[in-house]
């Protein structure tokens, strides 16, 4: 049996598994993943891409494209995130040098 400051004392080693995992987020994130790959057009380019903000790092959930050639290319960063006030202000930037080609994926 696992306890720990966030878990009730009576939680087995499954239960805990399966907590630690709705709190990162992990199922979710595969939901997500299912949507954007079943929705017409859309497919997932990569997922846990690394990204840095200032000099912190962390990964991107899911980069989604839509559309062929520059004119109608759309591309969409998606966080799979549980609702969290801490959590909405963010903007992403292009940076050439660290974004791989769709051909090459």
């Amino acid at each position: 049996m696992i306890q720990g400051p966030n878990t009730p004392p009576t939680m087995t080693d499954d239960e805990y598994t399966i907590h630690a995992l709705n709190i990162h987020s992990t199922f979710f994130e595969r939901k997500c993943q299912h949507v954007v790959n079943q929705s017409k057009d859309w497919k997932v380019i990569e997922t846990n891409y690394p990204v840095t903000s200032g000099n912190q790092n962390s990964n991107l959930d899911i980069w989604a494209e839509r559309g062929k050639g520059r004119a109608q290319l759309i591309e969409l960063p998606i966080e799979c995130k549980k609702n969290n006030p801490d959590f909405i202000d963010w903007i992403f930037f292009l940076q050439p040098t660290h974004r791989p080609s769709s051909s090459t994926i």
